[in-house]
């Protein structure tokens, strides 16, 4: 090294020689084609072609339709005053508020999803959607008999059921309703 620098000079210089050593090697690399690199580009997915349904499973799936509205945003309303129960301090009271008429639009989708006649060949997809909305019901349940004591255990296990019924959801809706936006 040269004499004249200084000791923090000699300790800067190496690093920043190194530090544009590995800019110069890393754009290299990069500039390359994938190919060079041993990189290969993946091939799309081919698309999973189901059997288009028939009339009956058709007006089956339009029929469920507008209950799963009302269950998504049911499931919304819920989730949000839970969020604003736990962020806000334990206002038991707008909990209830809120969740209540929530809860009372499960049970109405419910009884509507019980009513629903479902082909063959949807009535597994059927129950799967009941079993969804009744676990979005027991979720509710739970917070407002945990909120009161601010039972942590209970509110927790309101969540992992939220959770469970939202994957159901999700799969009755990749099968009635392929074209769906998921906002997830």
């Amino acid at each position: 090294m040269v004499r004249g620098l200084s000791r923090r000079a000699r300790l800067v210089v190496p690093a920043a020689l190194a530090a544009a050593g590995l800019v110069v090697a890393f754009a290299s690399y990069g500039a390359r084609a994938p190919l060079e690199r041993g990189v290969v580009e993946p091939e799309p997915a081919p698309a999973l072609r189901l059997p288009a349904f028939s009339a009956e499973e058709e007006r089956f799936a339009a029929a469920l339709w507008p209950v799963h509205g009302e269950v998504k945003l049911a499931a919304i309303k819920v989730t949000f005053a839970g969020i604003r129960h736990a962020q806000e301090g334990g206002d038991t009271g707008r909990l209830s508020a809120e969740i209540e008429p929530a809860l009372e639009a499960l049970e109405r989708a419910a009884a509507a999803v019980d009513r629903l006649g479902a082909p063959e060949s949807l009535e597994p997809v059927r129950q799967r959607y009941r079993r969804a909305v009744e676990l979005y019901r027991e979720a509710a349940l739970l917070m407002l008999q945990a909120a009161p004591e601010g039972d942590r255990a209970r509110l927790l296990e309101a969540q992992r059921k939220s959770m469970e019924a939202s994957e159901e959801t999700l799969r009755v809706g990749d099968r009635l309703w392929p074209a769906e936006y998921k906002p997830h």
